[in-house]
């Protein structure tokens, strides 16, 4: 479902403001449509016995006045109110006009388990059931397939829900229509898909359905038809195999309910213009059928074998949004037919382009300050020149706004003014013609004024406008959605500074283990160094005894060196001396006596 770029009727652009979504939606169409064509409205409270606050409202012409409850009017006869409010009833009024229905009984309070579970057996399951007086889908249980399940539903809807009598009736497999036919023709048809969400791969189904729910709300005929996480759909997560914490596959479609009412979060998918003929027919032959049904909402299932439709019921007040807000499809202008059926003689005028304020309206009926407002008809209806105005300031002036919005109802002008910032201004004006419109900007733009005014540039303007002429401030919703904006945006700068916070803490301790890493890792540097310094001086010690071991050496060689060379040089001298010659003979006499001493000498001691 995308509502997001959703291309809705340009009469109603912008036109429906917040009160008017939901079920009072039907109301302000017809009243809207009704008023814009000079059509006098008229909103009142009735009593009743719960003390609620119920709104009715009347539409008044030329003397003719016609009053309605949502999209059902005075028109609609006694006999088609009673048939189609008892699904018993309208089931035999159709099968007589040969209109193809599902077998069905009616079981009351007196009914016993072996009465349902027979017919149900009958029938052949699986089976639907549903109460007799049920509405919008209410309590509307499909394709039960087992006893369990049929008796489980029954006393669910009745120890429960407090409904007393309900229909057993076949389930009719197919693809389900929301027709809307006025005054016998149809005027509009959805395909109704029950509730469902589709997968991403990343959230869990719980989620999905809060998207999902968001989505709907920006969508005026789905905001409060919302899935809501009930009975039937935890039963059907829980079939699937799911849990509502269970993450869906990208693109795994989920259905959470086996009825299709948008009024439990299905979605609407307007077909108009691609139904069959034989189904029109069929359609506009089961409004036929019942006399006096002027506006009316069909239901019908058509097998996707054969293209057989079959009517399951006929609602006498129809939420027409269908059609008008469609989840899917083209829009369909539904509305001006029952303004037609009632006021034929306004159907040549011009639709005016103004709308009127439909929350103050309402306002004082909710609050029970009054039991009656009226919404006096336009003094000119049809088109109105419509332009808007970016007003530029040199400075802030603070009587602007409630200078244009005199000027403009002195003027006759229609519209809203409002700030944008302190210096630039929006003026969305509908006059009767150019001429008046040109008045405001002159006035605007007027130096005389003193308003600061630099530039007033002029822009067509395309969208409905609001009757009279207010100071347009910012609503609580955009105050709300800003505060929320703002929140968020706190939210996640809170997040982004705990993450920055953590990651500065994980950096820090990585930097602390660093820096003890490299305190560490520097301390065994100093050890290092200092046992390179003990070492280098231990060698610079073995190295200096050594040199200094090896220049004593060195001293002593050559000291020896040079004794020997001295006495060698005596030798020589000697030995070549004269008188070493002369006395040759007796040095070896000498010898001689030596070794003959020596010799007796040992034979002595021998």
């Amino acid at each position: 479902m995308n509502t997001e770029n959703a291309e809705w009727l340009n009469h109603l652009k912008e036109a429906v403001p917040t009160e008017g979504y939901g079920n009072k939606l039907s109301m302000y169409l017809i009243a809207l449509e009704a008023w814009r064509r000079g059509i006098k409205v008229n909103f009142f409270t009735i009593d009743n016995p719960e003390n609620k606050v119920l709104i009715r409202y009347s539409l008044e012409y030329e003397g003719k006045k016609h009053y309605f409850e949502s999209s059902l009017g005075d028109k609609l006869s006694p006999e088609a109110f009673d048939v189609c409010e008892y699904k018993d009833l309208t089931k035999k009024y159709l099968a007589d006009a040969g209109i193809k229905v599902p077998k069905g009984r009616v079981f009351r309070t007196s009914s016993n388990e072996e009465e349902y579970l027979s017919f149900a057996e009958s029938l052949n399951f699986p089976v639907v059931v549903k109460p007799v007086d049920g509405n919008a889908g209410t309590g509307v249980f499909s394709n039960l397939n087992s006893e369990e399940e049929l008796l489980d539903v029954i006393n669910h809807l009745r120890d429960e829900m407090n409904y007393k009598n309900v229909i057993i009736e076949e389930f009719i497999p197919g693809d389900e229509f929301r027709v809307l036919t006025v005054d016998g023709k149809l005027t509009g048809a959805v395909n109704r898909i029950p509730a469902n969400i589709t997968g991403n791969g990343k959230d869990s189904i719980k989620t999905l359905i809060k998207r999902k729910n968001r989505t709907k709300l920006k969508n005026p005929s789905l905001s409060k038809k919302r899935i809501m996480i009930d009975r039937e759909v935890k039963q059907n997560i829980e079939k699937n195999g799911y849990t509502l914490d269970s993450v869906l596959d990208a693109g795994k479609q989920l259905f959470l309910r086996r009825n299709s009412n948008v009024s439990t979060g299905g979605d609407p998918v307007e077909v108009t213009d691609d139904l069959p003929d034989k189904l029109k027919e069929i359609a506009e032959k089961a409004t036929q059928a019942i006399p006096g049904l002027t506006v009316a909402g069909l239901d019908l299932i058509v097998n996707p074998e054969n293209d057989e439709p079959t009517v399951i019921e006929v609602n006498t007040k129809p939420g027409i949004w269908l059609h008008v807000y469609p989840a899917e499809g083209k829009p369909k202008d539904v509305v001006r037919p029952i303004v037609d059926l009632y006021f034929p003689e306004t159907k040549d005028v011009e639709r005016s382009n103004l709308y009127f304020d439909f929350d103050s309206k309402i306002e004082p009926l909710d609050n029970i300050t009054v039991y009656e407002v009226q919404v006096h008809p336009l003094k000119h209806t049809g088109i109105y020149r419509t332009k808007k105005f970016i007003v530029k300031l040199e400075y802030s002036s603070p009587i602007l706004t409630t200078e244009i919005r005199l000027e403009a109802l002195r003027l006759g002008i229609h519209g809203y003014v409002k700030k944008l910032n302190p210096t630039q201004y929006q003026v969305i004006a509908a006059g009767e013609n150019d001429e008046v419109l040109m008045k405001l900007k002159n006035f605007i733009s007027s130096e005389v004024k003193g308003f600061g005014v630099s530039d007033v540039e002029e822009l067509e303007w395309f969208k409905p406008v609001n009757t009279g002429f207010i100071i347009e401030k910012e609503s609580i919703k955009e105050i709300s959605e800003k505060l929320r904006k703002k929140e968020r945006e706190n939210k996640a700068l809170q997040s982004k500074y705990q993450d920055t916070e953590e990651n500065l803490w994980d950096e820090k301790e990585k930097n602390t283990n660093y820096l003890s890493q490299l305190e560490y890792i520097q301390s065994q540097l100093n050890e290092l160094e200092e046992e390179k310094e003990a070492l280098t001086i231990k060698v610079g010690e073995s190295e200096r005894a050594r040199i200094s071991s090896e220049n004593s050496l060195s001293t002593k060689i050559q000291n020896l060196e040079t004794e020997y060379a001295t006495l060698w040089k005596k030798y020589k001298n000697t030995v070549n001396s004269k008188s070493w010659r002369i006395t040759k003979p007796l040095r070896k006499h000498n010898i001689l006596n030596k070794k003959g001493i020596s010799s007796r000498k040992s034979k002595k001691l021998k």
